[in-house]
């Protein structure tokens, strides 16, 4: 558990250290999720030790939400201040990602659909 907490932690310290690197366009916290990630593609998922600390941090997963929501209750009269920017932007955010993913798929599969043969089924 604790060589795969250590290779989690040592990953995000390198994103932080990129995000020091001037132009860079992504936090450090996105970069090293980046990292780790090419790291768990090359290495096949990892080793077992990382696969352990995954599930015990999966199993704790509802802790990891409580700061946010102790955030929401403590920023309760701020957030009412900004309820129409919040709804629009999430909204907004959620149709415009609905649009282009459908868009995107359409593209990605050279806009076939699939057709039904006349008994009904599909080719």
């Amino acid at each position: 558990m604790l060589r795969g907490l250590t290779l989690i932690l040592l990953f995000q310290f390198a994103g932080m250290a990129l995000e020091l690197v001037p132009g860079m366009p992504l936090p450090g916290a996105i970069s090293g999720m980046v990292l780790f990630f090419l790291y768990l593609v090359v290495t096949d998922g990892g080793g077992e030790a990382e696969q352990r600390t995954a599930e015990t941090l999966l199993r704790h997963l509802p802790l990891f939400f409580i700061p946010a929501g102790a955030g929401i209750i403590t920023l309760t009269a701020i957030l009412q201040q900004q309820a129409l920017g919040i709804f629009l932007a999430l909204t907004l955010g959620t149709l415009l990602a609905f649009i282009l993913t459908a868009w995107l798929m359409q593209r990605l599969s050279g806009g076939h659909r699939g057709k039904h043969n006349e008994g009904g089924g599909h080719d």
